[in-house]
């Protein structure tokens, strides 16, 4: 890919998981070794990559990227993601924990979009084909008025 879109930022993981769960989790050396852990911006940011990846993938048959507009559906499928891939980079994820329930929530909404359970917004500059517009003047009466309130 030439230019990868990106669904979620480094920042949006540390507001909804915390900042010191996500430095735990990037910490390239083991954290027993070390009091306090370094947080590795750079590898969490390849993990958001991969994430987003992941999200064209599925989705490019359905929409084209980038898209016209931030999607917060998406930012949360890649947050959610994202989280996944530094949790299992660690360690299993256990079957009951939240993360694994949003996780399947997770594949549950990217199986929506790809069949078109749910949709995206996206505006775009073309006006849809399927929108009839119509060049007769409209009067604006008090008569047509009325007759339109009764329809």
């Amino acid at each position: 890919m030439s230019a990868l879109e990106i669904f979620c930022s480094v920042s949006d993981l540390k507001d909804e998981f915390g900042t010191k769960e996500i430095t735990r989790l990037s910490d390239i050396e083991a954290t027993d070794r070390r009091e306090t852990p370094v947080l590795n911006e750079d590898l969490v940011y390849r993990y958001i990559e991969k994430a987003s990846e992941e999200i064209i993938s599925k989705l490019k048959g359905s929409y084209d990227f980038p898209l016209y507009e931030k999607s917060a559906i998406l930012n949360d499928v890649c947050v959610v993601l994202t989280m996944v891939k530094l949790q299992r980079r660690v360690h299993a994820i256990k079957q009951n924990s939240s993360l694994n329930i949003r996780y399947n929530e997770v594949k549950a909404t990217l199986n929506k979009l790809m069949t078109g359970k749910i949709k995206l917004t996206e505006s775009s500059s073309e006006s849809p084909s399927l929108i009839k517009v119509t060049k007769q003047p409209f009067d604006f009466t008090k008569e047509n008025l009325k007759a339109l309130r009764k329809t």
